[in-house]
């Protein structure tokens, strides 16, 4: 079986490791240090959160995160199994560990992603509850309760500027991947096993087949064009997605950070005004579960590994066929490493620091 050389395509897989982003460093509500965004597009602004009663609206926020991550999964799911159809069907270690080690880094951020959301649920929760029972309390034990909501809020502001960051350093990542794919793909040329739905395309059914050979058509058809997925359309819908999530973070932490702001300017002890900034809550927490479920089937979903059916071949197979090892590794080079060392690693150690903290506060 023919082989692709990797050579000058795909760095060493031990160069994919966590970036050195350094931009100019902010001071968050609690203190945290936090990253500014990275501008992935100059030409494509973050759209603003549009105002809903007494908060911005995180409808938008959450429907972008949310696409954005059911993207991703797909496009990346396509882009591998578009590799390995480049490979005639054979699952290259280097590929696969990098693979590997982006799913894990994607399901330890979404998992993030779903503890910042229950927090905000939390916010929610507390500020539909005190609104709708305002009158159960007095005047000073609402405003106590208004004060801690107030403090919640800067604590959300600063989480949300966390998982922006973190997202950032795996969009960085994949960015700097997407030349040598993309430049594998293109060398690879098309795969080795025949795309018979270019076949069928170019022999479409008779104008007088019946209504169920066409069915049969369209299904055959969609099946064998879901096996052989366009790897540059898929890289490039891959980026796209990773965008769509940063768009999502983006907007959640603009809501927190208006809704820390208005909070801070408030008059202090004015019942009107407190009472006002916690209209709409309520149908937020329906929204944020809503978010949270799906998310969560996301999550597992990503760490699936994709596979292609193999080609079947008449005779006995060489060794160079059924013999890993033989493959050739890109001297410039990539190699096989364990992906318990994995490059997101040292990312997501602060997932698990920063979240702790917060639970053991």
């Amino acid at each position: 079986m023919e082989t692709h050389n990797t050579q000058d395509c795909l760095p060493l897989a031990t160069n994919v490791s966590t970036p050195n982003v350094t931009p100019p460093q902010h001071s968050s509500p609690d203190g945290h240090s936090v990253s500014p965004p990275l501008q992935f597009s100059t030409s494509t602004p973050v759209p603003q959160s549009n105002d809903v009663a007494g908060h911005p609206s995180l409808g938008s926020a959450l429907i972008s995160i949310s696409t954005g991550v059911q993207s991703t999964m797909s496009s990346l799911h396509n882009l591998q199994v578009a590799i390995i159809n480049a490979n005639g069907g054979r699952n290259l270690h280097q590929f696969r560990d990098v693979f590997t080690q982006l799913q894990q880094s994607l399901h330890r951020e979404w998992e993030g992603i779903i503890r910042f959301l229950h927090q905000c649920y939390d916010f929610s929760l507390r500020a539909a509850r005190l609104r709708d029972g305002h009158r159960a309390f007095s005047d000073e034990e609402f405003s106590h309760y208004f004060r801690e909501l107030i403090n919640l809020s800067g604590t959300l502001l600063s989480s949300s500027q966390v998982v922006l960051s973190l997202h950032q350093q795996i969009s960085v990542q994949v960015t700097r991947l997407a030349p040598h794919l993309s430049c594998f793909l293109r060398r690879s040329g098309k795969p080795r096993r025949t795309p018979v739905y270019q076949v069928i395309s170019e022999h479409p059914q008779p104008a007088s087949a019946s209504k169920k050979t066409d069915v049969r058509h369209d299904f055959v058809q969609s099946n064998l064009l879901a096996a052989y997925p366009d790897g540059p359309a898929a890289l490039a819908s891959s980026i796209e997605a990773l965008y769509e999530i940063f768009i999502g973070i983006s907007i959640m932490s603009q809501v927190w950070a208006s809704v820390y702001e208005r909070h801070q300017f408030l008059v202090r002890d004015d019942f009107q005004q407190e009472q006002s900034l916690l209209d709409g809550w309520a149908e937020d927490t329906e929204l944020i579960l809503s978010a949270i479920a799906y998310l969560k089937k996301m999550s597992d979903a990503i760490t699936i590994d994709a596979v292609a059916p193999r080609p079947k071949h008449r005779g006995r197979k060489s060794s160079r066929e059924t013999n890993d090892t033989s493959l050739p590794i890109c001297s410039s080079g990539m190699q096989r490493r364990n992906t318990s060392s994995s490059w997101g690693k040292e990312v997501f150690t602060r997932w698990d620091l920063f979240f702790g903290l917060r639970r053991r506060r």
